[in-house]
């Protein structure tokens, strides 16, 4: 596409704005065709500041994203400006006087500054933190967070991670009536690794390689999931011999609401001496079948059973870094909280993190066919949580929001989260319009 042919058409899309660098007149300098849309370069008169504008490739009068700063600027006076693409970098040729000069961006780099403004993102509570480490208890006083959570008689029940502070990671029990103030606790964990599995002999390189947060072992990040009579949960367990792996529990709704913890036998559902995290179990069979989501990055890898129970095949999975590199989520990581049925289809939350934001756990959300979820309908551009808050920051891992709990009370998405794998927190959003700016994205 020649921007120069089309100069005309995108000028009545991409305009000066008032209080941005590209506040005076614009001049359109060339396009390039991504797997994201036409990603759209222009400089402003009179100054050589450079910006940059994603459009929608089927439709170019859509701007998916446009850069709040300049992505390259200069002072001299410069003539002869080509763009070209070689990889995944950017170049910039010019001439100054008589001689020929290139600069070069990485691709990412111009993505990165996309402009954030008037973008959807969960809200948080003021409370937050909802759930602090207890010192009165040794088994919850290193840290509380990643809490799965089920509303169910007008309540959210919550089992959350706890950390003692020996370093081994067990489950706790609260309950809201509201979805944010807690007003039971239980005083004893509810689930914890079964002492044969503690008792193996420790490997302490294995301890270190595999630490999360400030544990050593136990019991990791549960997810639960209602289907019929029954809860069942998954969580990741490690034991310092073998690496981190995800393991099927249940227990009987009335056992649940009653405190009565009477899970079943835990069974080991992913491979053995391979590591994997962040298992998830639909909450309704599709099509007859229990679905179980154990991978998405790259794709999305559904298992269907004709049963959870007694289950002596371990499920074959594969995760593979997802480089989307246009994108903020190009160092995919896992599913979040179980999916949640809509009319639009599930709504799936997932974790991510980005090479050119390192260091920080992100969560995005798409929606999955309600018939074939492997089919994803919709990706949200963008993550609608970032660890910006003190809370978010500051804590035994900093730079993390991860969730493994979600519920909708009245058309109200409730997202609980572990911020810096110490405290646990929510926020929300009306789910709606969620789903509808999702859709859009």
């Amino acid at each position: 596409m020649s921007i120069h042919d089309e100069s005309n058409q995108f000028s009545q899309v991409i305009k000066p704005r008032s209080g941005h660098f590209d506040s005076a007149d614009i001049t359109f300098l060339s396009t390039l065709l991504t797997d994201e849309g036409i990603l759209l370069f222009y400089y402003v008169e009179n100054s050589f500041l450079l910006g940059a504008a994603l459009l929608d490739s089927l439709d170019s009068k859509t701007i998916l994203w446009r850069s709040s700063n300049p992505i390259w600027q200069t002072q001299e006076k410069i003539k002869s400006l080509s763009i070209s693409r070689k990889w995944k970098r950017i170049y910039f040729n010019y001439q100054l006087k008589k001689t020929s000069y290139s600069v070069h961006l990485p691709l990412n780099n111009i993505f990165g500054l996309r402009e954030k403004n008037n973008l959807p993102a969960l809200k948080r509570i003021s409370k937050n933190p909802i759930l602090k480490p207890n010192q009165n208890n040794a088994w919850e006083a290193s840290a509380v967070f990643n809490a799965a959570a089920l509303y169910l008689n007008k309540q959210v029940h919550f089992i959350y991670r706890a950390i003692t502070a020996s370093g081994e990671s067990l489950f706790g029990y609260a309950v809201s009536n509201n979805g944010v103030n807690i007003i039971d606790r239980n005083e004893k964990p509810v689930y914890f690794l079964n002492a044969e599995i503690k008792s193996k002999k420790k490997n302490n390189l294995a301890s270190c390689f595999y630490m999360s947060g400030s544990n050593s072992h136990g019991c990791e990040d549960p997810r639960l999931s209602k289907i019929g009579d029954r809860i069942y949960m998954t969580y990741t367990a490690w034991n310092y011999i073998s690496p981190p792996h995800v393991v099927l529990t249940s227990i009987t709704v009335i056992d649940f609401l009653n405190q009565k913890w009477n899970w079943t036998t835990p069974i080991q559902i992913s491979q053995h001496n391979e590591l994997h995290k962040n298992w998830v179990i639909f909450p309704e069979k599709i099509k007859g079948k229990y679905a179980i989501l154990h991978s998405l990055s790259p794709n999305i890898l559904i298992e269907y059973s004709d049963t959870l129970k007694n289950r002596k095949t371990p499920i074959a999975s594969c995760y593979h870094p997802d480089h989307r590199e246009l994108c903020w989520d190009n160092w995919m990581r896992g599913a979040g909280p179980p999916p949640i049925k809509t009319t639009e289809g599930w709504l799936l939350l997932y974790h991510a993190m980005d090479f050119n934001d390192p260091n920080k756990y992100k969560i995005g959300a798409m929606i999955l066919d309600l018939k074939n979820p492997a089919k994803v309908l919709y990706r949200l551009s963008h993550p609608i949580l970032e660890p910006e808050t003190y809370y978010e920051n500051q804590g035994h891992k900093a730079g993390v929001v991860y969730t493994c709990g979600a519920v909708v009370i009245d058309n109200t998405l409730f997202v609980y989260y572990g911020g810096a794998d110490t405290v646990l927190c929510c926020a929300k959003h009306n789910l709606p319009k969620l789903l509808s700016v999702i859709k859009k994205s």
